[in-house]
This record gives structure tokens, C-alpha cells and sequence, in this order.
């Protein structure tokens, strides 16, 4: 009975592991968990199916980036090294901490109900590379102040503000579609809840989803008085009682680096 009961609840949490997106199989030896250098990955890149060492992808992600910039504007030899060079700072600066961290989970066995606290403990990391290791306060970005000139630095933000707003506009009109399908609305009236929900939120490099998130969070956060203005009672009704879901998001929406 005790062998069927175990059994069980190591399916049990091997279930909830699968079900919250750590993806990456877990090895398992007398009833405990062995954590091994790929389930350390999978877990750092979110259960993205990723596997392999993260500097693989951080250097392509890197590549991408200063891509990026040289759309916009055309970089020097000497201003693409520089801001390589940065890049490539920002990476070590991470993978020491990301190494400092293996050396103490990989390798280990954890207790069945304490499969959770290697994971919790690698999740600051992986949102910190999620929010985008070049972003803000990172190497590249101070550096970028300096190698590029002031003209062609507000020309890359622009480029970058704008691309995002156009990116936060079509997610409001896909937010609202779905209201649309359990709450009818007006042409007039999609269109005044689209400006109601235009709040940029802060730029980060969060899954989609979480944007998402976002425009039903800033659903919750628009008053009654407002909502009065374009919709019927009943509207008002269902679209607060909607919203209330998101209001408690907040927490959430901070770690993705989306609301300040």
C-alpha cells in the first residue's frame, strides 16, 4: 500500500512539474529527484524546450540585437565592436552568476514535496534573462549612450517606442475581440475602450501572453465612472466583474519587468 501511495505521489508532482511548464524530464532515483544539468537549463529558459547551455542562445540573441540596431542606423566597424564587446560583458556578468548557482543545485537529490525549491531558486535568473539581459541598466545600454551619437540614439528609441506601441495597439484590438465574443459591443464602443486601454505598458521582453495580461489588468484599473460614459449597465457590470480577474495581476506583471 505504501509502494502504491509513493508511486502516486511522485506522479503526482512529476504531473504539476509537466503542467507548469518544466518541460525537461526529470530523472528519478529512491523516490527522490536528481537534478541534472538539462533540467537546470530547461527550468533557466522557462520550459521553452531548450536544453542546451545558455550561452549559446544568449550570443544569439545578442547577434539579433545588434541587428537590430543596424536597421535602423548604420553602424561603424569600431561602434559595432564596441557594442559587441558590451554585449559580451553582459553575458559573462550573467552566465557567473547562472555557474555560481549550477555548482550548488545540479547533481542534487531533492525530497519529493521539495521539488519546487530548485526551481524557485533558479527563477530569479531566468527572468532576468526573459525582461532581457540588454535592456536599461545593462553594459550595452550604457554603452550605446556613448558609441552612438545623440541623433542616431533617439532615432534607435523611437524606432523601438514606436515598433512597441504598434505591438501594444494590436494586442488591445485582439484583448477586445475576445470581450466582444461574451460581451457585444458597438463599433463606437470597441473603438472608446480601445482608447480607455491605451496605456502603453513599460517596454520589456515579456512573452505575449503577459501582454495580454496587461490590457485586462489595465481593464480592471479603469473606474466605473468611466465605463458609464460608453457602456450600458449591464456592460458596466460584466466588463468590471471581467476585469476583477486581472486586478490581482500586479505582482506578476511587475516580474516580467511590464509595470514598473
Amino acid at each position: 500500500m505504501r509502494a502504491r501511495l509513493t508511486i502516486s505521489l511522485l506522479a503526482i508532482v512529476a504531473a504539476f512539474v509537466c503542467c507548469a511548464g518544466l518541460q525537461a524530464q526529470i530523472a528519478v532515483a529512491n523516490n527522490k529527484f536528481l537534478l541534472t544539468d538539462n533540467q537546470f537549463n530547461s527550468w533557466l529558459m522557462n520550459g521553452s524546450g531548450r536544453n542546451e547551455a545558455p550561452e549559446k542562445f544568449l550570443e544569439s540573441q545578442l547577434n539579433l540585437k545588434i541587428d537590430s540596431i543596424t536597421t535602423v542606423i548604420e553602424l561603424t566597424e569600431e561602434q559595432q565592436e564596441r557594442l559587441q564587446l558590451a554585449g559580451s560583458g553582459d553575458i559573462a556578468r550573467y552566465i557567473r552568476d547562472v555557474e555560481v548557482l549550477r555548482h550548488e543545485l545540479v547533481g542534487q537529490s531533492y525530497d519529493q514535496n521539495k521539488i519546487m525549491e530548485p526551481y524557485q531558486k533558479i527563477q530569479p535568473l531566468a527572468l532576468r534573462r526573459q525582461n532581457g539581459l540588454f535592456e536599461e541598466d545593462s553594459l550595452l545600454s550604457k554603452v550605446m549612450h556613448t558609441a552612438l551619437s545623440t541623433e542616431e540614439y533617439e532615432k534607435y528609441e523611437g524606432h523601438l517606442a514606436e515598433r512597441w506601441n504598434r505591438r501594444y495597439q494590436a494586442t488591445v484590438k485582439t484583448q477586445i475581440a475576445t470581450l466582444q465574443t461574451s460581451i457585444p459591443m458597438t463599433a463606437d464602443q470597441r473603438e472608446a475602450l480601445g482608447k480607455l486601454l491605451d496605456i502603453p505598458p513599460k517596454r520589456s521582453q515579456a512573452r505575449q501572453s503577459y501582454l495580454q495580461m496587461y490590457v485586462f489588468y489595465q481593464l480592471s484599473q479603469i473606474s466605473e465612472e468611466d465605463l458609464k460614459k460608453v457602456f450600458d449597465e449591464a456592460q458596466v457590470e460584466a466588463l468590471t466583474r471581467f476585469g476583477s480577474q486581472y486586478a490581482r495581476l500586479e505582482a506578476t506583471l511587475k516580474n516580467q519587468g511590464i509595470l514598473p
